[in-house]
């Protein structure tokens, strides 16, 4: 069974997808879900303790590293891998797949 969890976006980063005070439904995040590109995940900072971050998944290495990124095309509005770098599969929380990969059969 899929587990949901509720977040609140604070800020702008991830204009123009999500704005602030939006309420974003996601699947909980385990490792039986695959990570794509354009994926928007919930994640750990890196660097700061109790501070979760919204981003959407820009790049994946080989060795499961995830470069992530606001959708804000100002990088100034956005705390993401332009500043903490890669971060790890582990780190994840919550998953919001990319709408272009639900199909019907």
């Amino acid at each position: 069974m899929v587990e949901f969890l509720h977040f609140f976006v604070k800020g702008n980063s991830m204009l123009p997808a999500l704005k602030d005070g939006d309420s974003i439904k996601m699947m909980k995040f385990d490792n039986n879900i695959n990570i794509n590109v354009n994926d928007i995940v919930v994640f750990e900072h890196p660097f700061k303790k109790k501070c979760k971050l919204i981003k959407r998944i820009k790049k994946i290495t080989k060795d499961n590293k995830i470069f992530v990124q606001g959708d804000n095309t100002n990088y100034e509005s956005s705390n993401d891998s332009h500043n903490f770098g890669y971060i790890k599969k582990k780190s994840l929380i919550a998953i919001r797949k990319e709408i272009n990969e639900i199909t019907c059969s």
